[in-house]
Order: C-alpha cells, then sequence, then structure tokens
C-alpha cells in the first residue's frame, strides 16, 4: 500500500492519543503515544491491530491537540536519528562505549626501553 506523507485520520481505539509513523531514509519507526506524546508503545503487531478496521468504518474527527502530538513526536524522532547518525559516524566518541562493545586496549609498546 502507497500513502502518501502526512495522512491523517481519526479512529476511536479506547483511547486518547496517536499513531505516529516516523521515517528518515529507510529508518521507520511505528510509535502509538499519549495525548502528551509520551511513547506507549513500539510494538508494531499491537499497534497495527488498534488500527485495524473495515474500509467502511467511519473516520472520526481528530483531536484539537494532534498536530502539536505528532509535531512533538516528530522533534523526538528527529533526535533520534541524529544520535543514531553521530553513533554509526563515531562509534567510539563516548569513552565507555568501546568497553561497552567488548573492546579491549592492548599494551603500547615502546622503543628504546622507555
Amino acid at each position: 500500500m502507497n500513502l502518501r506523507d502526512g495522512v491523517r485520520c481519526g479512529r476511536r481505539a479506547g483511547q486518547l492519543g496517536a499513531v505516529v509513523l516516523c521515517r528518515a531514509g529507510r529508518y521507520r519507526q511505528l510509535l502509538l503515544v499519549d495525548e502528551a506524546g509520551d511513547v506507549l508503545s513500539r510494538d508494531v503487531p499491537r499497534i497495527l491491530n488498534l488500527l485495524k478496521c473495515d474500509a467502511d468504518t467511519p473516520a472520526q474527527p481528530l483531536p484539537r491537540v494532534h498536530n502539536r502530538i505528532v509535531m512533538d513526536v516528530k522533534g523526538q524522532f528527529d533526535r533520534e536519528v541524529q544520535a543514531r547518525q553521530a553513533e554509526r559516524e563515531h562509534p567510539f566518541a563516548d569513552p565507555g562505549a568501546a568497553v561497552r562493545a567488548g573492546a579491549t586496549a592492548a599494551p603500547v609498546q615502546r622503543r628504546g626501553g622507555r
């Protein structure tokens, strides 16, 4: 299925909040968030189950805070993408990262016995 970016549709699922699909290149994240924008779940099967409906299910109006929620989630996602890119470009920039990754330091051998 191909949907254009920014598709918005309301559906009652028993709780306030939103399902947001964020994308940066090939990286995608499907999120279920509450009305404050806090992530409730990243579990794709659970979220898709919430969205499941018949083709003739009528759309519901979106809450007034919908755009704010989506923009807050997008901001969080953008920061996550930047952190992932920084980790890929500089995997050992964090001094403890090498140790957590299992790297070991080889002893330094000096010339001339010093």
